[in-house]
């Protein structure tokens, strides 16, 4: 290689454009003892940009190679310097770009990546992003129209057809040999005018995701518990294998009493490896939602439980991974969802406490999104809604909670007291559109335990009574009145339906005493009993 030479390599399909690229080049200023040359790369028909760019390569022994698009003028007269500059300092950096994505979004396209570097002008507006701190900074993969390199690997010719994608795998590829790619700073801000859009393929988007998803993105485990209703669960399997985001790990857990889920999934199993089945005879529902809680990937970052009567839509899990990597400090992610009726034939969709300036997400206050929690009921939605971070499942993390709810099948809202838990530690990101759906049928538990609503109830009670002590979420006099009294009225009409239907058992006795305490609370300060020590008292009456 020779370490004096710099060559252009540039590609050309459309002439007028390559000359104004050409000319912009001649002007800039060439670094004392090293020599610039321009190789012509023109598109041919059949190949792809990966394959013209691959047999230039091959033609030259410079040992600094720049990759332009036609479209792409340079501006900057001492960008050469720069890029020496920026490749001197460090071994490892393989490649530079003007601008470029921290971190490649789920799409696979760097241009609407959330967390961009640098600036460069466009037809018809400037690409925007973060400026550059010191030299230059870390990018997972630059744009398309502009890369400098001082390390090699080959093109993807074998991967990719078309035109895109192409400079965002070969950073990839120099990830996979232990090269860097950055973004250098720009002391203008501005380097170059991109003159043209810039296009790509389904074909060439799907070999880039299905080649680089377990390297570029984080894994998420899909959790699916299952109990003998295979028409249900075959429609939430397959909208989980139709998600855009290919990086996943599925785990089934089916306590069905008959074999027809295991015979159903056996196909699947045959053609998907992530995928992984455990049927448990003989399992009661707590203890396979108990299995399903212990379960734990050692690699997962995030994961979505999925009922297995409700469904994913195709971009659910891509859109929220995004919405993670885009927003530090953010600890839960959820969306508006549609509500599938099918008892009564209606649908509906779930609202927001919060508005939405635009489609796209809202981000919340932890103190104020776990606040509506207790004043809007559980907008923030259903365990298939949420994409949550593993660490907080592993911690088992349920706010108020004593921990021996679940041995006595009395904990209702194990999915409101994560979600209130997860808000002590950052803020809520929600998002515009329904990304997934719930399904309501006669089979589902809220219809088939008759206690399931007194049950809620004296849960919401615990959570209540935790806040109030805590001072987090219900934190102000007016704040605290209304959460009571909105729970005093459902008590009420809940008691009201008891005493109708001839029902007295453990938890009406159980709610009806809450129900006096809770009473007694808008007088008393909130002065409410030690929850464990009241149900122990409660208990031994």
């Amino acid at each position: 290689m020779d370490d004096k030479k710099i060559v252009w390599i540039i590609y050309r399909a459309d002439d007028a454009a390559y000359r104004e690229a050409v000319r912009a080049i001649g002007d800039l200023d060439v670094p004392e003892g090293y020599r610039m040359d321009v190789l012509d790369a023109p598109a041919e028909a059949g190949k792809g940009r990966a394959a013209v760019y691959e047999a230039k390569r091959r033609q030259s022994d410079a040992k600094y190679k720049i990759y332009l698009d036609e479209h792409c003028v340079v501006l900057e007269k001492r960008i050469l310097h720069h890029i020496l500059e920026i490749f001197q300092s460090s071994e490892d950096i393989g490649a530079v770009g003007i601008s470029g994505a921290e971190l490649i979004p789920t799409s696979g396209v760097t241009l609407s990546a959330g967390r961009r570097l640098g600036r460069v002008k466009a037809v018809a507006a400037e690409l925007r992003g973060g400026r550059v701190e010191g030299l230059c900074q870390d990018a997972m993969a630059v744009d398309e129209f502009f890369l400098a390199t001082q390390h090699e690997t080959g093109w993807r010719e074998d991967l990719l057809t078309g035109n895109g994608f192409a400079v965002s795998s070969y950073c990839v590829e120099l990830r996979r040999r232990g090269y860097r790619s950055v973004v250098a700073k720009q002391e203008s801000f501005v380097s170059a005018y991109i003159t043209g859009t810039f296009e790509y393929s389904r074909h060439d988007l799907d070999a880039f995701l299905d080649e680089y998803s377990k390297e570029i993105y984080p894994l998420v485990t899909v959790i699916i518990p299952t109990y003998n209703r295979p028409h249900f669960f075959r429609g939430a399997l397959e909208s989980v294998l139709g998600q855009t985001y290919r990086n996943l790990d599925i785990l089934v857990s089916d306590d069905g009493d008959n074999d027809e889920t295991e015979t159903l999934i056996q196909p699947y199993l045959a053609k998907d490896p992530r995928i992984q089945y455990f049927h448990h005879h003989g399992f009661t529902v707590e203890d396979n939602m108990a299995f399903c809680r212990r379960y734990n990937h050692p690699d997962a970052e995030y994961v979505n439980w999925l009922m297995d009567d409700d469904v994913f839509y195709p971009e659910k899990i891509a859109i929220m991974v995004d919405g993670y990597r885009d927003n530090p400090g953010v600890s839960l992610v959820s969306s508006v969802r549609d509500i599938d009726n099918l008892m009564n034939h209606t649908k509906g969709r779930s609202g927001s406490p919060f508005p939405f300036p635009h489609k796209g997400f809202v981000r919340v206050n932890g103190t104020e999104a776990g606040r509506a929690l207790f004043l809007c009921d559980n907008y923030i939605g259903e365990p298939t809604t949420v994409l949550l971070r593993t660490e907080y499942q592993r911690e088992n993390a349920l706010y108020g909670w004593s921990g021996n709810e679940l041995e006595n099948n009395t904990f209702y809202m194990r999915d409101v007291a994560t979600w209130l838990q997860c808000l002590t530690k950052g803020d809520l990101l929600f998002y515009s559109e329904p990304l997934s759906c719930l399904r309501q049928h006669s089979e589902q538990c809220t219809f088939t335990r008759a206690d399931s609503s007194r049950g809620f109830l004296i849960n919401w009670a615990q959570e209540l009574w935790y806040a109030i002590q805590e001072e987090k979420f219900l934190d102000n006099e007016d704040i605290r009145y209304k959460a009571v009294v909105i729970w005093i009225r459902k008590a009420s009409e809940t008691l009201m339906l008891s005493a109708m239907n001839h029902q007295v058992n453990q938890n009406v006795k159980l709610l009806s005493n809450l129900l006096v305490e809770m009473t007694k609370g808008l007088s008393n300060g909130y002065q409410y009993p030690v929850w464990e020590k009241f149900i122990e008292e409660f208990n031994e009456k």
